[in-house]
């Protein structure tokens, strides 16, 4: 018998980062390729662009979401779209930037619970979309 777990969070390895610059106006959009910490066998592709320090205080929904992940439903991969305010953006590019003796973690709050077993995998039955709530970047500094 599995033991599942309800869990709202995604947690991940970043792989690789990088900072895209598009179309005439170069707008930045933050890029990462991660693997996933408590979801087994699984990846990540995400997507964080940054938006005016004030739309997201003044947006209606700003106390619940700030993204997007979509899970699919027969592919071990997710879809992770997000906006930060300018200030919290740069932020993290800055830090990001550094050198570090390990991989940055990235951790995304969601607001519906996932089926995790213990041994990680995950159980859903159809496609999903899931509003992210909370992201929190973990930078190793030795």
């Amino acid at each position: 018998m599995i033991d599942w777990q309800q869990t709202h969070e995604i947690s991940m390895a970043i792989q690789t980062a990088e900072m895209r610059l598009s179309h005439a106006s170069m707008a930045e959009t933050f890029f990462a390729t991660c693997n996933l910490i408590n979801i087994a066998r699984g990846q990540s592709i995400v997507t964080i662009v940054p938006v005016p320090d004030d739309a997201i205080t003044n947006c209606p929904l700003a106390v619940s979401t700030i993204g997007q992940v979509n899970i699919k439903l027969n592919k071990r991969h997710m879809d992770i779209n997000a906006v930060l305010p300018r200030v919290a953006f740069d932020r993290l590019i800055r830090h990001i930037r550094q050198a570090s003796p390990r991989p940055a973690v990235l951790k995304v709050d969601i607001n519906e619970a996932l089926a995790v077993s213990v041994d990680g995998d995950l159980s859903i039955d159809k496609e999903m979309t899931l509003d992210i709530t909370d992201i929190t970047v973990t930078i190793p500094i030795r």
